[in-house]
């Protein structure tokens, strides 16, 4: 029993070193940026949370961060860079208002609404210390909801899969195209920000 226990405590532990070694060897800085209409507060440090859990799970690169005041912190190597503009966030009916208000059919009418977030987001990769864009993109996701029960926040439920949604395009984003070309790129800009 102990070893068995000894063995499944080492292959956890190699497999969380085989993963960090097939990273990329870098630490990014993620900042999130509110551009026009940015919506809630909650929303974005949602969007922030996810952003960072998704990309330090399953992401390419040694580390991710929050980015910091330079003050507390010296400057990562690389900055991802999110720009959300644009949110929408709102509940869409199926019923008129009056239908609403005198329902025929009450658990319809209760489930009668998809919760709607929508938005523009801007990606930027950048080697900090050179103050060079290495990739850019921008993109607009809307995430649709219904309630499944009449007790479920679909409101809730839509801002999580949004976050999620826009996670996993940051990770694909940061990540994409070959390692090697990648890491060489970077290398050499990092090199001629020294000279």
């Amino acid at each position: 029993m102990r070893r068995a226990v000894f063995l499944l405590l080492v292959a956890i532990a190699t497999a969380g070193t085989a993963i960090a070694a097939d990273r990329l060897p870098f630490t990014v800085d993620v900042q999130m940026h509110l551009g026009a209409e940015p919506g809630s507060e909650s929303l974005r440090e949602a969007l922030e949370r996810e952003v960072l859990t998704e990309l330090n799970a399953r992401g390419c690169f040694r580390d991710f961060r929050p980015a910091a005041d330079p003050e507390e912190r010296p400057p990562a190597p690389l900055l991802l860079e999110l720009t959300i503009a644009g949110v929408v966030e709102e509940t869409r009916y199926e019923q008129s208002q009056a239908e609403r208000m005198n329902p025929t059919d009450a658990v319809g009418t209760a489930l009668g609404y998809v919760e709607v977030v929508e938005a523009t987001i801007g990606v930027r990769l950048a080697v900090t210390s050179a103050s060079t864009t290495l990739r850019q993109d921008a993109f607009r996701r809307t995430v649709a909801r219904r309630p499944m029960t009449m007790t479920e926040n679909a409101r809730e439920r839509a801002r999580e899969d949004f976050a999620r949604e826009i996670a996993r395009r940051a990770r694909a984003f940061a990540c994409k195209g070959s390692e090697a070309r990648l890491e060489r790129e970077i290398r050499s800009l990092l090199e001629a920000a020294q000279r």
